[in-house]
């Protein structure tokens, strides 16, 4: 017994073709007959697309310079060991003066016993009075590397150019801007 919800029609291939094409001819003439709604609608379509197209292409703009600025300045894979975190009162910066200071034997001592470390380098700042023959300058920022500061792609220099690992290595005096 068949269902009485199966309808046994058989559809030739001329016959398919022939329905498609008044499908086709039914749907051209109600677009003629309404084109004021077919306008509006293709323009809503089109002002849609546009609109998430913009937000996506701004969204990642906003993905690619946020990126940019953490490889460039921070390095996606490198941490710092330094003698005091983060402060944010007194109390904590009173605590941080305590803690014992990193030397150059806590950076040797980090590149010897691990293995998952490329490069370590030391880095120690401060701010110094300069004087070159009769002129002088106040309060100049001062920082010091080790050589294996090349591994590490923050440093940039406004005129001159990077000193390199073995000037580093030999103890030159060196200084750049």
């Amino acid at each position: 017994m068949r269902s009485p919800f199966v309808c046994p029609l058989l559809v030739t291939d001329d016959a398919a073709m022939q329905l498609f094409l008044e499908a086709v001819v039914i749907a051209l003439s109600a677009i003629w007959a309404n084109k004021l709604r077919t306008l509006l609608t293709v323009l809503g379509n089109i002002v849609a697309v546009t609109s998430i197209i913009a937000v996506v292409s701004l969204i990642q703009g906003l993905n690619a310079s946020i990126t940019n600025v953490i490889v460039s300045e921070l390095g996606v894979d490198s941490f710092r060991v330094t003698r005091s975190g983060i402060t944010r009162s007194e109390e904590d910066e009173e605590r941080a003066r305590s803690n014992p200071r990193v030397t150059m034997e806590d950076a040797r001592a980090i590149e010897r016993y691990t293995t998952q470390v490329k490069a370590v380098m030391a880095q120690a700042g401060g701010s110094a009075r300069l004087a070159y023959r009769d002129r002088v300058i106040d309060s100049v920022d001062i920082t010091a590397v080790t050589g294996a500061y090349v591994e590490f792609g923050t440093y940039k220099v406004d005129r001159g150019r990077l000193m390199t690992p073995l000037e580093v290595d030999r103890g030159r005096s060196l200084a750049t801007s």
